[in-house]
């Protein structure tokens, strides 16, 4: 059942009267002017939906120099962190070749980075060593030599010494006759003389003192055999079985007293 019908059902429930018939037509009225706001709000909405959204104008990838500055045109930009935008395009018709003598001017060198400028520098700075030749040196071919066949014909082919002959100078043959010749001369033995009796006057009084050592050492060295003897005969009576304090300790102070005394024999020696 529609409202409309519901809304008459109960009118005529209520009021079965004539004026009944009045009241129904203005209840009517009302019910079709609501549905007109209705209908109407319905539009609107749908008219919203369908509407286009806002676009401006100005796209958002202009360069903020495009933007008006109040007059400060002249001024430089704002330095920014990253790439610059349209600012190190590299331009086709002028490059720089290697090696060239052609200066930019300040249009390209503002598109030129510094960098590579100096990274290019740094590396023809680096290049110490002499390139590595492209094509190989030819090698000598090896040569096998016979050194003692070589020897031989040197010895062979080469001319001898000349021989001496009367006619060859005087002095010459004076030397050859005389009787010092392969000899020691005679202030090279006086020198050894001298040396020789230089070191008795010095090492005479230090022989003395030795042989008083000596003599002295072969004595200490008997005492101290008859001292080794005497305790190795205490240490040999010694029980075979130490189960006391004393015995223990007699017998750690023979072994004490024998090595004493045989590290000084070997120290004498």
């Amino acid at each position: 059942m529609d409202e409309k019908e519901s809304v008459f059902a109960l009118i005529t429930k209520v009021s079965p009267s004539p004026s009944s018939n009045v009241e129904a037509d203005e209840v009517d009225e009302d019910y079709k002017k609501r549905e007109g706001e209705e209908e109407e709000d319905e539009d609107e909405e749908s008219e919203e939906k369908t509407r286009e959204r806002y676009k401006s104008k100005y796209t958002g990838s202009i360069h903020p120099s495009a933007f008006p500055t109040f007059g400060v045109n002249d001024r430089r930009l704002a330095a920014t962190f990253g790439k610059a935008r349209n600012a190190l395009e590299p331009d086709p018709k002028s490059f720089l070749q290697r090696s060239s003598s052609v200066k930019l001017n300040a249009a390209e060198r503002a598109r030129r980075p510094m960098i590579e400028t100096i990274k290019d520098s740094a590396r023809e700075k680096a290049r110490i060593k002499a390139p590595i030749p492209s094509d190989r040196g030819q090698l000598r071919e090896r040569v096998v030599i016979d050194r003692v066949k070589k020897n031989a014909l040197d010895v062979i082919f080469t001319e001898g010494n000349p021989q001496v002959t009367k006619t060859g100078d005087a002095r010459l043959f004076e030397e050859y006759n005389r009787k010092t010749r392969g000899k020691v001369p005679k202030y090279l033995q006086e020198i050894k003389k001298n040396i020789a009796h230089d070191n008795r006057v010095v090492t005479a009084p230090l022989a003395r003192d030795k042989e008083l050592l000596t003599e002295e050492e072969n004595g200490e060295e008997a005492v101290l055999r008859q001292q080794w003897l005497y305790l190795n005969a205490i240490y040999q009576k010694l029980p075979f079985v130490i189960d006391t304090p004393s015995k223990k300790a007699r017998k750690e102070e023979c072994e004490r007293q024998l090595d004493a005394i045989e590290r000084r024999l070997v120290l004498s020696h």
